[in-house]
């Protein structure tokens, strides 16, 4: 099916935030929530990758801490198994109504395996059926900009040629969900750009049917 049934009440909105690391993500997605529950909206906070989820999410913490090692296949399919777990539980909670935040997406697993030297649309089939968010808030921040920024260099992931190659991927993967914000501006002016943005898609997303990504790629 390329649609998900609606259960005949008005679902959430499925809001991602992404972009590359150290861009204020985790920021954003803590302030949108906090906002939209004070406002009156169910809204609950997802996580890409699930890293406490066992099995799959302890292991993908170990490899990104440097403390185990993985082929770069091994490691796409453990990602991309570790949203495919949380599918259930994400379609259900839209479609009761609860607005979803997520930090990272499918999205994140694309581009940093494609900037690691793997096939584009191969990444991009692991996660084809997946819950096509309603809209994605691309935080770009240029690299000499992140690089200066606490924790960065980190996570084994957490190195500049990769992180440049990935910010390259992810201009591939824009859709006309997308929305583009420079991530240099305040942390209060952004989220309240955001908070705009996203009362709008929920309204505008509440009677619509909940789409599939990547389902015609």
């Amino acid at each position: 099916m390329s649609t998900l049934e609606l259960t005949g009440s008005k679902r959430g909105a499925l809001i991602v935030f992404e972009g590359c690391d150290r861009a204020g993500k985790s920021t954003q997605t803590e302030k949108l929530v906090k906002y939209l529950n004070e406002h009156g909206f169910t809204a609950v906070k997802g996580k890409f990758p699930a890293r406490s989820i066992e099995p799959l999410g302890p292991i993908i913490d170990n490899y990104l801490k440097n403390e185990v090692e993985l082929c770069d296949r091994a490691f796409h399919f453990l990602l991309s198994a570790n949203l495919w777990e949380q599918e259930s539980y994400l379609k259900n909670a839209i479609l009761n109504g609860k607005t979803l935040v997520m930090d990272r997406y499918a999205y994140t697993g694309v581009a940093y395996l494609t900037a690691k030297g793997l096939d584009l649309n191969w990444c991009k089939s692991s996660y084809i059926g997946l819950p096509l968010p309603d809209i994605v808030f691309y935080m770009d921040v240029p690299l000499k900009e992140t690089e200066k920024r606490d924790g960065f260099g980190s996570e084994r992931l957490d190195q500049s040629e990769i992180q440049e190659k990935a910010r390259s991927v992810y201009s591939s993967l824009k859709g006309p969900e997308w929305e583009i914000l420079d991530g240099r501006q305040s942390i209060d002016e952004l989220h309240e750009k955001i908070a705009n943005m996203s009362l709008e898609v929920i309204q505008k997303c509440g009677v619509t049917p909940l789409q599939d990504l990547w389902k015609n790629s």
